[in-house]
């Protein structure tokens, strides 16, 4: 395994324009619920409609799910106490993420604490777990995305899991981290969290920690390109995944609420599955079907939405 970081002057910062669009597609909006269980997020959806996520049961335990034709499965990386899983290849390997007994993954349930541990893993579709190595001297990953090479994207920290963290991809044993400054100036941090096949783009979101902004980016041919959804309140743009075609999804935060979006062909649309207070939307595949989690006076569930041919809009 060997590492390297983009060197700050290969990279050129621009503004990403986008408008609203004038007619936004509708959706058909499914509610996804894993049986018995107190919280879904549904994190990513493969070509042929798989979707991987977690749910925590009634015990408070959190565990990787599948949604395979209709089917629940429950995925645990062996012996863990947590366990998530975020996306899958066309081939059917799936990547999450893991904690032991003894660690602490809460940055999911517990804004502001501070996990000891959180580790990256890949499923082979042969049902074998492969752990993956740590980022060299940064302990914690979060991986977000397999593209259908093998290649993993998400990022990863230090200890002091809230205060520092850096996008990367894991491509052929080799670690591509964004680097630390951008043209002498300092970056916020950073999570790589969608790519199309051949990485030649890339999406994924800065987090100042010190003002809580978080403008989206997408890093096309070395330049990084940032942006934001046109109508948001503050600076709060979050990027979560990209299909082969480009098209963006991710949510935003207005003085509404927090909403999913899809940046597609340089139009934006917002999304709001109905009733809900939150939605954020973490998946989109290459059909445009998108997936994520909302929430509502009844709890915290996972959906599936699928766009409607337009004969039905």
């Amino acid at each position: 395994m060997s590492c390297r970081l983009i060197p700050s002057g290969l990279i050129g910062l621009v503004l990403l324009l986008g408008t609203a669009s004038a007619a936004e597609p509708a959706f058909n909006f499914v509610s996804i619920n894993y049986p018995g269980a107190v919280l879904t997020q549904a994190e990513g959806i493969s070509p042929d409609g798989d979707i991987p996520g977690l749910y925590v049961d009634s015990s408070g335990v959190v565990h990787g799910f599948l949604l395979h034709r209709g089917v629940f499965s429950t995925i645990d990386y062996p012996g863990s106490a947590y366990s998530d899983l975020r996306a899958t290849t066309p081939g059917g390997d799936i990547v999450g993420n893991y904690s032991m007994p003894g660690e602490n993954p809460g940055y999911v349930f517990t804004p502001g604490g501070a996990p000891v541990n959180i580790h990256g893993f890949v499923l082979k579709r042969d049902g074998t777990f492969i752990p993956l190595p740590p980022y060299p001297d940064h302990p914690n990953m979060i991986t977000q995305r397999i593209l259908p090479d093998g290649s993993v994207l998400g990022c990863f920290h230090n200890l002091d899991f809230g205060s520092w963290m850096r996008g990367f991809v894991l491509r052929d044993g080799v670690y591509t981290g964004l680097d630390g400054t951008l043209d002498g100036l300092s970056l916020p941090s950073s999570m790589n969290n969608g790519a199309t096949p051949d990485l030649g783009q890339i999406a994924g979101f800065f987090m100042d920690m010190g003002t809580n902004k978080r403008p989206s980016y997408v890093i096309q041919n070395g330049s990084l390109s940032l942006f934001d959804y046109p109508s948001a309140s503050v600076v709060s743009t979050r990027a979560w995944d990209m299909n082969p075609s480009g098209a963006i999804v991710g949510d935003y935060r207005d003085a509404t609420g927090v909403h999913a979006f899809l940046l597609e062909n340089g139009s934006f649309a917002s999304l709001t599955f109905p009733g809900a207070t939150v939605t954020q939307a973490r998946g989109i595949n290459p059909g445009g079907a998108i997936v994520g989690w909302y929430t509502d006076a009844t709890g915290t569930h996972g959906f599936l939405a699928v766009p409607m041919p337009p004969d039905n809009q």
